[in-house]
This record gives C-alpha cells, structure tokens and sequence, in this order.
C-alpha cells in the first residue's frame, strides 16, 4: 500500500505540488511518460467536507485570531490529506486536431 497518489502504471509518486495546484488536469508521468490526472470529485468532497467542518468549528471560536488559528489547522491538515486521498486515473492525451 502506497501513502498517497501513484501513477497506475509504473507507481511513481505523484509530486505534492502537481497533486495541490493541478486537479483536474492531464500532465504526464515522471517515470512512465503516461497522461494521468487527478480526480476533481475526490478533491471535492475532501473540500466541501472540511469547509463545512470549519463553518461547525467556528462559532466555538468567538475571536479572529481564534478564528484564523483555526483555519491555519484545517489548512495544515487538510493539504495532506487531500493529497493521500487523492485518486489517480489514466487520462486521454488532448488531441491537437
């Protein structure tokens, strides 16, 4: 068992950078060359989720700084996590026709 995204041909980890900024979109394999992407629903629902624990969270937090502390946390938490859970999938390469 991997700890997070792998290329589904050849396992090479997915960069944490590529798995953060690149949801959604093809790009090609380190070590295979395959076009993989990441999956946006997953990314989604890791988000949507957090968001609405943080909306719960927040008035048991009264100041700002509390407030913003406590969004540092789901941000220090929430980039790793999405980027463990992430699904990685085989993509079609763009046609240029």
């Amino acid at each position: 068992m991997s700890f997070g995204p792998a290329c589904p041909n050849c396992k090479k980890w997915i960069p944490f950078l590529k798995s953060q900024w690149g949801i959604g979109k093809s790009f090609d394999c380190r070590g295979c060359g395959a076009s993989i992407a990441l999956s946006k629903f997953r990314s989604t629902q890791l988000a949507i989720g957090m968001l609405m624990l943080f909306i719960l969270m927040k008035p048991s937090y009264p100041e700002a700084s509390d407030q913003f502390l406590l969004f540092l946390a789901f941000l220090a938490v929430g980039a790793p996590l999405t980027y463990l859970l992430s699904s990685v999938s085989l993509s079609q390469p763009a046609s240029g026709d």
